[in-house]
């Protein structure tokens, strides 16, 4: 392999992986020698063989990402697009943090696409105790403190509906 095919090689991965997901995933530094090499780590796998494909992918709770090129004599046949990084693939609801906790604590969730939201929680009889969230809420990955100073100590349940989408989790308030 030629010294510009290799320097290709590498500038035309790093491009398509680099530009969106680099600051997100953090790709380690690989060589690719002897017509081919992998990198990898604990979310991603990057294999690359001169003339073959060269195929990424890192998917995480906020972001997926995909790249991978053809190469034939430093012509690229076909460049696969990434999904967009930090905007959510799926609706999500995920545990509260810390958990147990005393008095507040965090609640993320995740929305693909723009979405009416009502975050409630309630007893474990099922009444509701408290509104912490219910807005028009923009795409992306958001955190709410649920502040829980009025409350006994206890099991509570917390509810997010966006949409269609319905989710109930369990957080433990110890006094």
């Amino acid at each position: 392999m030629t010294a510009l095919r290799k320097v290709l090689l590498i500038l035309l991965f790093a491009s398509v992986t680099g530009s969106q997901a680099a600051a997100q995933i953090g790709l380690g530094t690989g060589v690719f020698a002897s017509g081919g090499g992998v990198m990898s780590g604990g979310a991603y796998i990057a294999v690359g063989t001169t003339g073959q494909s060269v195929i990424g992918r890192s998917t995480g709770a906020t972001y997926a990402a995909s790249a991978g090129f053809w190469g034939d004599g430093g012509t690229i046949l076909e460049v696969e697009s990434p999904v967009p990084v930090g905007l959510p693939i799926e609706f999500a609801l995920r545990q509260n943090y810390p958990n147990p906790f005393n008095p507040a604590t965090s609640i993320p969730y995740e929305l693909p696409v723009a979405s009416d939201v009502r975050l409630s929680v309630c007893d474990i009889l099922g009444r509701e105790v408290s509104v912490v969230v219910n807005a028009r809420n923009e795409a992306g990955v958001h955190t709410v403190t649920f502040d829980a100073s009025a409350l006994s100590s206890g099991v509570y349940l917390y509810r997010l509906t966006a949409g269609e989408f319905v989710a109930t989790k369990k957080l433990v308030l110890l006094r």
